[in-house]
């Protein structure tokens, strides 16, 4: 059940909330394929910030943990979706364990 709640579609909705002084994104809602890999999540964040792939972004699951970049997407967004919704935090220096 949890799974269908997070995946309309096949999509999954990513809203990406700043840490620190990470930039602030004016869209911070999108759709991901729930079949593509985490990476491609990190792949479209650096996009939208203009961060070069030398340049460090951190992105975090419920304030805690990063997941892998080989997990899919749907399986994160089942198991820490709020509402429906994958809530991830970002920020270009570590701010979580």
């Amino acid at each position: 059940m949890a799974a269908a709640a997070a995946v309309r579609d096949g999509k999954v909705v990513v809203h990406f909330r700043h840490v620190g002084s990470a930039p602030i994104l004016k869209q911070q809602k999108y759709t991901v394929p729930s079949d593509a890999k985490f990476s491609t999540v990190t792949a479209l964040l650096r996009k939208r910030l203009e961060l070069g792939d030398g340049e460090p972004l951190f992105l975090y699951c419920h304030s805690a943990f990063a997941p892998p970049p080989d997990e899919l997407v749907a399986d994160v967004a089942a198991c820490f979706h709020t509402n429906g919704t994958l809530v991830l935090n970002y920020s270009l220096q570590p701010a979580w364990g």
